[in-house]
């Protein structure tokens, strides 16, 4: 949300950093999200993060200079600017199935919650494709999440914040390391 996030997250060097777009307590408006994006300029991608991800949701992602938009897709179709949002359940393996993305993100079961997943069920799905994990995420459990899922990436929100809606400098990096820690072994095997 703020210049001192975003330099704090590409100190850190993080790969993507999430813009969200919709009312929430971390929702920042098409122009201030332009403004912060152009800050980044090339140096990690940048995500729009919608709750649903309708045409509507895609246009605004690309109003506001996003590279990507997440989301629960709603008549949106799979291309490589959207990134599918799917809720961890029992139904995860068949909806994931169902979904031709090459990528996905999976969040707990109720996506943008801060909910943990079931890294079990999530490990078995991203052995067949890339997935990218969320969900109750933080500097502490993130080591093992990446052991145990093997993802191919990590995305955080409400771990890496001082109170509700505030990033922390201190965290970012903490969460970056130790993701960046467990991920190395990872990809030399």
């Amino acid at each position: 949300r703020t210049a001192e996030d975003i330099d704090a997250a590409l100190s850190a060097g993080v790969d993507a950093i999430g813009f969200v777009l919709v009312p929430s307590v971390r929702q920042v408006d098409v122009a201030t999200a332009r403004a912060l994006a152009s800050r980044v300029a090339g140096r990690a991608q940048t995500v729009g993060v919608f709750r649903t991800l309708d045409p509507d949701a895609l246009a605004l992602a690309a109003e506001a200079g996003m590279d990507r938009a997440q989301g629960v897709l709603d008549g949106v179709v799979v291309g490589p600017r959207v990134l599918p949002v799917l809720a961890d359940g029992p139904d995860l393996v068949a909806a994931a199935a169902a979904l031709p993305a090459p990528q996905l993100l999976v969040d707990g079961p109720d996506p943008g919650a801060g909910e943990t997943v079931d890294w079990g069920r999530i490990s078995t799905l991203a052995q067949a494709r890339p997935v990218v994990l969320a969900g109750g995420l933080t500097p502490q459990n993130v080591a093992r999440a990446i052991e145990t899922v093997r993802p191919a990436g990590v995305d955080v929100s409400s771990g890496i914040e001082r109170i509700r809606g505030v990033k922390d400098a201190d965290l970012i990096l903490a969460f970056t390391l130790a993701a960046r820690a467990a991920s190395a072994p990872l990809e030399r095997t």
